[in-house]
């Protein structure tokens, strides 16, 4: 008796009839009357109700047409044994992290069914189903190779560091297999372009030049969202960053909220190994699992800065991420490295990984994985070995409980509780300032803020010293974030009201509010040598130190205005720097000069409402000129393909509304234009007429 004859024998009759109960309940039913098994075994009333089903096809026809399918199947195989007689349909997918050597960044992230624990030994099949081959229509779609050879270095050399992808080279490596996810290159490709020295990829503004690319990566966007996997996530957060750098708020919002549902669809907020018992791991597993943890966590960060920088609520809470942090950068050699340790961002988590290597060639194949006990108090100490790149996910967690407060609206004046608002908000600013320290105070003393710690670090390799500038920025921007509305707060006749521990504490943060600004025009100075992998995000924070720095200008203290004066002339020459490649940093050198024109005319106002006289204070009459103006900035070379710069301009922005979030992206006339598009527009329009 051949084997298609058996299954058929084997095959179990369709029923036509369940029992009402296994139908409510939509289970299995044995059809057995007058009570199926499922009712006798839990003692139910078993009732059958007439189904009056319209006339299908007769099940003798489906069953011979099944027999001849199986037929010619046989018949295929034993001409070619090579064929896999299965039909797709019954294919399993992955559900297990690789344990072959496959592109971790580059394949998509597998669903897992359940909860369950998985077997962290298996490995996805070497086959079609484990690689994301193109389609003819998507292989004619695609740049010319000779622009993806010049674009893909470009990225490396000045977005890989914080960018959503674990391994760049593994990109190269699946173009040259023509595995490469389309979405994902258009992304890349349009976020390098404004950095290429290439008169047919960069356009005017520089900004612009990846356009063509991000257009058709907006095409597939449909696409794109019907089917969640970790390369489309990855380009959603790579395209994003793009659509950042043409300062496009509502848009940029938009795609976080795409990226964070389809991070969630994925399951990415859950730690797998938690669900496993792992004692070792292949170095591509363990790939594998960092892939997952660095995009959750880089959509994480994204959701914070622009809900910062928008003003709108955020997608994605800490809380509901169990996912370790992530500890992989391109300056880790794990040929060197014996021992590396990852967190939980509670603190409750601590994962020990020694390397192990090959005994002949001393490459590193896996790691040997423990949980460390943190019950000892011995081993809390192990703490201070984790990497930068899981101290910068902590301060985003920060930054969001500091923009949810801001966002709702703190400090307000105008109504009768105002002074409990005060005692009630300055609970809070407190309570989040003891955080900012804390996050601080856990540092290795490697790490901290010391002249000799940045004098390090300056001879140190581009990515490690630009980490470690960019965290101490983002520290200090969130201290004076957090603080600075407190500045007014003093010539508030309410505040005297208020209860002795408000007072201290509003003085208390205006001082660490002005120091932090100051470190922040400390460390900017560091940053602009290192241009080549500044992150876009620094200018945010840059503006909000610069705010600060425009209100001491105006200050009693001739001492204090001259300092303000110097590091608001470095935020100038900063922003200087990162305009021409990005939009959002021109928009914000504009919106600092609105601030300081509008500092600027309120002080002409009091004076000459108080008549001044010999024996009043001489109020500063600075005008933006004596600041480092834009026809004064140092030289930067454009490449434009007709040769000329963008143009100086004056101004045409409203002025900014300083109070209660800062809202910078977004058009309230229009939410889903941007102000800066339309700004654009207008000096197009300008440029038309000249």
């Amino acid at each position: 008796m051949s084997q298609a004859e058996q299954n058929d024998q084997s095959k179990r009759k369709r029923l036509t009839t369940a029992c009402n109960v296994c139908r409510r309940k939509k289970i299995k039913c044995d059809g057995i009357q007058p009570t199926c098994g499922k009712c006798a075994k839990f003692n139910l009333e078993c009732t059958y109700t007439t189904v009056v089903k319209k006339r299908g096809p007769r099940q003798g026809h489906i069953d011979s047409l099944e027999k001849r399918l199986r037929k010619m199947e046989e018949i295929i195989t034993s001409k070619n044994p090579d064929i896999d007689s299965s039909p797709p349909s019954q294919t399993p997918l992955p559900l297990n992290p690789p344990q072959t050597i496959v592109t971790p960044t580059l394949l998509p992230l597998p669903l897992p069914e359940s909860s369950g624990p998985m077997n962290a030994t298996n490995s996805i099949p070497d086959g079609s189903s484990a690689t994301n081959e193109l389609a003819p229509d998507q292989m004619n779609s695609w740049p010319p190779i000779e622009v993806i050879d010049h674009l893909l270095p470009i990225f490396v050399k000045h977005l890989d560091l914080f960018s959503p992808i674990v391994e760049t080279d593994k990109i190269v490596q699946s173009i040259r297999n023509k595995t490469c996810n389309l979405f994902l290159l258009l992304a890349v490709l349009s976020l390098a372009s404004r950095f290429s020295d290439r008169h047919d990829l960069v356009t005017c503004p520089r900004w612009l030049s990846g356009e063509k690319f991000s257009g058709q990566a907006r095409k597939m966007l449909m696409d794109v969202t019907e089917t969640p996997c970790i390369e489309h996530l990855q380009g959603l957060l790579v395209l994003l960053l793009h659509e950042y750098g043409c300062a496009r708020g509502p848009r940029v919002w938009r795609y976080i909220g795409m990226a964070i549902r389809m991070a969630l669809e994925l399951n990415l907020h859950k730690e797998l190994i938690l669900e496993q018992e792992i004692t070792t791991m292949s170095l591509d597993t363990w790939f594998w699992h960092e892939t997952r943890r660095k995009v959750l966590w880089r959509a994480f960060a994204e959701d914070k800065v622009i809900s910062g920088t928008t003003g709108r609520p955020q997608m994605l809470d800490a809380a509901d991420i169990s996912t370790f942090l992530p500890i992989w950068h391109t300056s880790i050699d794990l040929n060197t490295v014996d021992t590396l340790y990852q967190q939980s961002l509670d603190r409750t988590q601590l994962v020990r990984y020694i390397t192990m290597r090959d005994p002949h060639t001393r490459q590193a194949t896996g790691f040997h994985v423990s949980f460390v006990d943190l019950s000892i108090p011995t081993n809390l100490p192990y703490f201070f070995q984790v990497g930068l790149e899981s101290r910068l996910i902590e301060q985003m967690a920060i930054m969001g409980k500091i923009c949810n407060l801001i966002n709702r609206g703190y400090i307000t004046y105008n109504s009768s509780s105002a002074t409990a608002k005060i005692d009630e908000d300055m609970i809070k600013i407190e309570r989040l300032n003891t955080e900012l320290d804390s996050w601080y105070e856990r540092l290795p003393f490697s790490l901290r803020n010391t002249p000799a710690n940045l004098d390090q670090f300056r001879h140190k390799n581009s990515s490690d010293a630009s980490q470690f500038i960019v965290m101490h920025v983002l520290h200090n921007g969130l201290v004076v974030l957090l603080n600075r509305l407190l500045l007014a707060l003093p010539d508030i006749p309410k505040l005297k009201s208020t209860s002795p521990f408000t007072q201290e504490a509003v003085h208390r943060s205006i001082d660490r509010c002005r120091a932090a600004a100051d470190n922040v025009a400390v460390m900017i100075k560091d940053l602009s040598s290192k241009f080549d992998i500044a992150p876009p995000l620094s200018a945010y924070f840059v503006y909000v130190a610069a705010t600060v720095m425009v209100s001491n200008i105006f200050s009693d203290d001739p001492a204090l205005t001259k300092k303000s004066e110097t590091a608001l002339n470095e935020f100038y020459r900063y922003l200087g720097i990162l305009k021409p490649n990005w939009a959002m940093a021109d928009k914000l050198l504009f919106l600092i000069q609105d601030l300081y024109a509008v500092h600027q005319k309120a002080y002409s106002t009091y004076e000459l409402r108080q008549n001044q006289t010999e024996n009043t204070r001489s109020m500063p009459r600075l005008s933006i000129g004596r600041l480092l103006s834009l026809n004064s900035l140092p030289a930067i070379e454009n490449n434009y393909p007709n040769g000329s710069n963008w143009p100086n301009r004056e101004s045409t922005l409203p002025v900014l509304n300083d109070t209660p979030a800062f809202s910078l992206l977004s058009n309230r006339s229009n939410p889903n234009v941007s102000s800066f598009d339309t700004w654009l527009q207008e000096q197009q329009l300008l440029q038309r007429k000249q």
